[in-house]
């Protein structure tokens, strides 16, 4: 409440404004209210100033699309960041303190956003908005109800609501350099490279990571929507390579986790010119890699650990042994596809779509559909489903 109407001024080290009784004004943003006594905020810069200048979100210095909190009530509620409360926006029972809270005025868009404050000491539920009636934030009802409850003008222009994430503690390395956002000049480098030192991540990200075996993946989201995947690596040292094994034999080493007998079982089947070992067991100099579906940055990491080898990515299901390894091609065959053509050119592709179309029609009045996939001649093996 240190911006309503009465809060004592309060500065910080530089001598800037950070808190205090603020006026309202339009188009009045963080900076405006910072380096100004009696300084202003509308709506939206109120929601800045709390959520961004003061606890660290990353704020936006326009309505662009991107990480941060955007400049207008109205790009925060369209484009910007956080969890959407609902789907039904009059269930009020979902909304927890701190949750931002989006009105419309004269036109269906969203023109002010305020913030929840909760339930009242005599059952209401309260806003806090920058408001033009009461010249600043309030919570109060002068110059109309600030509650979401009855028949005022809040719970009439009510349209929608959101739910910001917690900050992580990397964003406690923010520091207040900017008046107009928060710019990560302390924040030591992640990066090197391609690389990130896990030493410099939060411990429980590095715990999950720790946790990932080879070939699976921790998926990254944002509001619900995955962004990234960290794909687990075998931390393990190559082993020696064995003098039991013949120059003339080729090393297969398996990314994914197969029993002893599975191993043993593909050697057999590929010939007495194979050898199956675990990733961890294989020398550098394996000829083969065989892998899951991961991702491509997992890839380029499993070539720099066998640089020699054909890197062989499979899906695989094998009841009889316990393995499952699907990828998307198999999940879609499941769900009701009927073939998988690989990338390809024009021709190569009509003469493989003709070929395909042709095994389908000569077996639809069977009990089922086979899920055919093609295989490429000009580079890689799939094999039949």
């Amino acid at each position: 409440m240190q911006y309503v109407d009465g809060a004592p001024s309060v500065r910080d080290g530089a001598g800037l404004r950070v808190a205090g009784d603020a006026a309202f004004a339009e188009d009045a943003d963080v900076d405006r209210y910072l380096r100004a006594d009696g300084g202003s905020l509308d709506s939206a810069g109120l929601v800045r100033m709390v959520f961004g200048y003061r606890a660290g979100y990353p704020l936006r210095g326009d309505d662009g699309a991107g990480a941060g909190l955007p400049r207008s009530a109205t790009a925060m509620a369209e484009t910007g960041p956080g969890t959407r409360v609902g789907p039904d926006t009059r269930d009020y029972s979902r909304l927890q303190p701190g949750d931002l809270l989006f009105f419309t005025a004269t036109s269906a868009r969203v023109s002010q956003v305020g913030i929840y404050l909760g339930i009242d000491d005599e059952g209401h539920r309260r806003v806090l908005a920058g408001r033009k009636s009461a010249d600043g934030p309030t919570f109060g009802d002068d110059g109309g109800a600030s509650t979401l409850d009855g028949t005022g003008g809040y719970a009439r222009t009510f349209r929608a609501a959101k739910r910001l994430r917690p900050r992580r503690p990397w964003q406690d390395r923010f520091r207040d350099e900017s008046p107009s956002r928060r710019r990560p000049v302390d924040l030591p480098r992640l990066m090197d490279g391609d690389r990130v030192d896990a030493d410099r991540l939060p411990a429980d990200l590095v715990a999950l990571i720790d946790a990932l075996g080879p070939g699976e993946n921790l998926v990254v989201t944002r509001d619900g929507a995955p962004i990234a995947s960290i794909s687990g690596l075998s931390t393990t040292a190559h082993a020696e390579p064995s003098s039991a094994i013949p120059d003339d034999v080729k090393v297969v080493a398996t990314a994914m986790k197969l029993s002893s007998s599975a191993r043993a079982s593909l050697s057999t089947r590929l010939g007495p010119d194979y050898i199956v070992l675990d990733m961890d067991a294989a020398p550098k100099s394996a000829d083969v890699l065989l892998t899951p579906p991961v991702s491509p940055q997992l890839i380029g990491g499993l070539r720099s650990l066998f640089p020699k080898a054909r890197v062989v990515i499979t899906e695989l299901e094998d009841e009889e042994f316990g393995i499952s390894y699907q990828g998307p091609v198999r999940r879609l065959l499941d769900a009701g596809a009927d073939s998988y053509l690989p990338p390809s050119t024009i021709p190569r592709l009509a003469e493989r779509l003709t070929h395909v179309v042709a095994q389908l029609d000569q077996l639809e009045n069977t009990a089922s559909t086979p899920q055919v996939v093609d295989a490429p001649r000009d580079r890689g093996v799939i094999e039949s489903g």
